[in-house]
């Protein structure tokens, strides 16, 4: 069982984390303005991460994390023929920036700022591999490829569609999620006989 304050602790800096980081690019916060923001000490914030970067990462993280398993649920629902889990799953990522836009909108300009990107592109990578290994167990089915490549490729993929529609500025998501959905590969969606 985890200690209450731990999780206060956590639920604190997670809070001020995306408060802060909606304010100033990560790499422009330090440990002791979130400390202070979180109301905690700097001894106590490195019992918990190493830096602000690992802090928002996580916090991202977690909020990402629920998607995913939206997206599982809904595989589960429905068939692999068909790339509405995926597409339902980005709507909801996309709900996400639309609620952190700033913090996004902050981390496209800072160059430096590797944390919020990562954390984007991990979850996309696990989530399509999951995707794709639920997709090839239900088919009873291998492809040639290597599944951690192809989820890698997808995410980071995925990472510089909404960065590029970040940037344009464009708030309406229907283009992006139609570019997406148009370049999703066949063969993840293959017709049962």
């Amino acid at each position: 069982m985890t200690d209450a304050r731990i999780v206060r602790t956590r639920a604190s800096l997670r809070s001020a984390i995306l408060e802060l980081a909606s304010q100033k690019p990560v790499t422009e916060i330090t440990v002791s303005e979130l400390a202070a923001a979180a109301d905690i000490n700097r001894v106590t914030f490195y019992k918990h991460y190493a830096s602000p970067a690992e802090a928002l990462g996580e916090a991202l993280q977690s909020e990402l994390d629920l998607t995913r398993e939206a997206v599982l649920a809904r595989q589960e629902e429905g068939s692999c023929n068909s790339p509405d889990a995926l597409v339902h799953g980005l709507d909801l990522i996309l709900e996400h920036v639309s609620r952190h836009h700033r913090l996004y909108e902050l981390s496209v300009s800072a160059k430096d700022d590797g944390a919020v990107p990562w954390a984007l592109s991990e979850h996309f990578a696990a989530t399509i591999k999951m995707f794709l290994e639920k997709r090839a167990a239900d088919l009873h089915c291998t492809g040639d490829y290597d599944i951690d490549i192809v989820s890698g490729f997808f995410g980071a993929g995925l990472v510089g569609a909404v960065y590029t529609w970040l940037q344009s500025g464009e708030t309406d998501t229907t283009v992006l999620v139609a570019s997406v959905t148009r370049i999703l590969p066949d063969w993840w969606f293959p017709q049962k006989d």
